[in-house]
């Protein structure tokens, strides 16, 4: 960082900018505003508005997870939204509401070598399998995350009027935390890194600033974030074998129900006659009633084969590629990370009964079970499906060139090119009873001929099952061990903290406290203090010529905004680690009241919330 400052842009926000929340990403050069109060609004450094977010809610927080990826938004609604940063897309809403939020924040839990020997006989079986392939046809991020083989762990905090909330990386919620604390309310939150000891500033009862923190005190911390790490790929997998299942149903339906509609057309032509009687009959004598010959010429036609049979080979061939490509390989995932939670699980119970963080490997033994039932089910899915595409195929030729054909020429067609023994099996039992029906969730309950009763062993009720047991047997677990050991305890420090101080991250090893108060304008307070022992807090000073309007603190930098006794405005860099300050000549605006950093650059709002500077210091 140098001495100096230069301007990248100065302009000015269009539109109704509130200013209550402005923000940097911070690994993307992108000012987000929030505008009319419900809406966000991205801009470039040169001030390009690139797109806007309508949180269809007045928004109360804002938060940016750490490498930039993705951003969060907090209404009054009780919605939390997750927004994709490169281009405002909606990626997920957490399903719980909120009430009163009043605090969200992003952090990373990055990895510390707890022991000599932790990766020693460490092999993550999924790095050696091959990635799911991508469709263009089914959603491409779900795919990304799974064949995504981190073990990082960030974890999303929100307290609200009522409760603490830690989402693990979007997908493993532990709700309804209780802080045993009556009487506080949180304001900040410390980007520190370590899931195991983190800090906040709480206001309490006597309006009062202190320092809170919460501990985990487990001795298997690398096999807690582990477990953590497995559990949320676990709900992602689940998740996506869902969003499967049902792309397969809509590649079904539309093959049923213009087989049904054919179907039907036939069965009104043969005037009560059973269909299945008609259809052997046909086969048998190869004579075509006079009555049906117009349905098969036009009606059905060339045109009625050429889209039964495009959408037939369509849905078998595309049940087949989801089943193979995409469900058997999110199986044999599943298996691998429950197999790696069953063993665990086993160790932590004979070495530490103890610290099992609440896991059972009789109850992870019975959800791989219903996985590997599962997996087979699916394979004789496949198995089932290879041979009923080949009967089909041999139906629909047959009506092609023995009626179809015939009818169009008037001659005799000669010897059958299809064997009879296969349309024989296909009308006793495909073309009815699809084996596709036992296996996924259809509603026929409008189609007059192909229609089926509920099946059990359906794939979407297995999936079911799974995921029931999966919440009762892992989440559960995971969740009570976390709601029953996580501490919360206030810091006595030094010296009291006013009303306005904030919480900054400098490094791994310390933080500091900053507040200035109305009865001392020219002077900004510090409380550095370290993770290990925070009650050994050390105070200093930062002293100015001039009233602080408003400051931020990035790293070890702090840049201030100040006003002297000409009314005019200052911005003053000062170093936290030698508390040395220089004053930088600062562009006129008519009256700056927020700043915002990031690692290479800084924002300035005017008080009128339209005007702003941009500036590299």
């Amino acid at each position: 960082m140098t001495n100096e400052i230069s301007i990248v842009s100065s302009n000015k926000f269009m539109g109704l900018a509130d200013g209550n929340l402005l923000n940097w990403c911070p690994t993307l050069n992108l000012i987000t505003v929030t505008m009319n109060k419900m809406s966000v609004w991205v801009y470039r450094l040169n001030g390009e508005r690139i797109y806007s977010v309508n949180n269809k809610s007045p928004i109360t927080a804002i938060t940016f997870m750490k490498n930039g990826l993705y951003f969060c938004l907090a209404g009054i609604d009780g919605k939390i939204k997750i927004f994709d940063s490169n281009n405002g897309k909606l990626i997920k809403i957490l399903q719980s509401d909120f009430n009163q939020v009043k605090l969200i924040n992003w952090n990373f839990h990055i990895y510390k070598s707890y022991g000599k020997f932790d990766n020693l006989f460490k092999v993550d079986v999924l790095d050696f399998l091959p990635l799911i392939s991508l469709n263009e046809e089914i959603p491409t991020s779900d795919i990304n995350e799974i064949n995504n083989n981190s073990n990082d762990v960030n974890f999303l905090i929100i307290v609200d009027s009522k409760r603490l909330c830690i989402t693990f990386n979007n997908l493993l919620v532990v709700d309804d935390i209780s802080t045993n604390l009556k009487g506080i309310e949180f304001k900040h939150h410390l980007d520190n890194n370590d899931l195991f000891n983190q800090y906040f500033l709480v206001e309490t009862e006597d309006h009062k600033d202190q320092l809170l923190q919460w501990s985990i005190q487990v001795k298997h911390k690398k096999y807690l974030v582990d477990i953590i790490v497995k559990i949320c790929k676990i709900i992602n997998i689940l998740s996506y074998l869902e969003s499967q299942l049902q792309f397969c149903q809509t590649k079904v339906k539309p093959f049923i129900q213009l087989y049904d509609r054919y179907l039907s057309n036939l069965s009104d032509c043969i005037e009560g006659e059973d269909l299945t009687v008609y259809l052997f009959d046909l086969l048998l004598t190869n004579l075509i009633p006079e009555n049906t010959k117009d349905y098969w010429l036009n009606e059905f036609g060339e045109r009625g084969y050429k889209r039964l049979n495009k959408l037939g080979t369509v849905m078998y061939d595309s049940l087949r590629n989801v089943m193979f490509v995409q469900i058997i390989a999110c199986l044999e995932r599943l298996c691998i990370l429950l197999n790696d939670l069953h063993s665990l699980s086993k160790w932590l119970k004979d070495s530490d009964p103890q610290e099992s963080f609440g896991l059972n490997p009789l109850m992870i033994n019975d959800l791989l079970i219903i996985t590997k039932n599962f997996l087979k089910k699916v394979y004789k899915l496949i198995w089932e499906i290879n041979k009923e595409q080949e009967l089909f195929n041999n139906f629909i030729e047959w009506i092609k060139t023995e009626i179809i054909e015939k009818i169009s020429n008037d001659e005799p067609v000669g010897i059958p090119i299809v064997k009879e023994t296969d349309i024989i099996s296909y009308l006793n039992g495909s073309l009815f009873n699809s084996k596709i029906w036992d296996y996924i969730n259809l509603d026929l309950s409008n189609n007059d001929i192909l229609t089926k009763q509920e099946n059990p062993q359906l794939l979407p009720t297995l999936l079911e099952q799974l995921t029931k047991e999966f919440r009762i047997k892992l989440l559960q677990p995971i969740s009570t061990f976390f709601r029953s050991n996580l501490k919360f305890d206030l810091i006595n420090l030094p010296i009291n903290l006013s009303t306005n101080s904030k919480l900054h991250y400098i490094n791994e090893n310390f933080s500091i406290i900053t507040s200035f108060s109305k009865s001392s304008p020219t002077s900004l307070s510090l409380l550095k203090f370290s993770y290990e022992d925070p009650t050994q807090a050390i105070s200093s000073q930062l002293e100015f010529q001039n009233e602080i309007i408003n400051y931020q603190v990035y790293k070890d930098q702090v840049i201030t905004l100040i006003k002297d006794e000409n009314q005019s405005y200052q911005i003053v860099k000062s170093n936290l680690t030698t508390l040395s300050s220089k004053i930088i000549p600062f562009p006129q605006l008519s009256n700056p009241q927020n700043i915002t950093l990031n690692a290479e650059y800084g924002c300035v709002l005017d008080s009128n919330r339209q005007n702003y500077i941009v500036f590299k210091y």
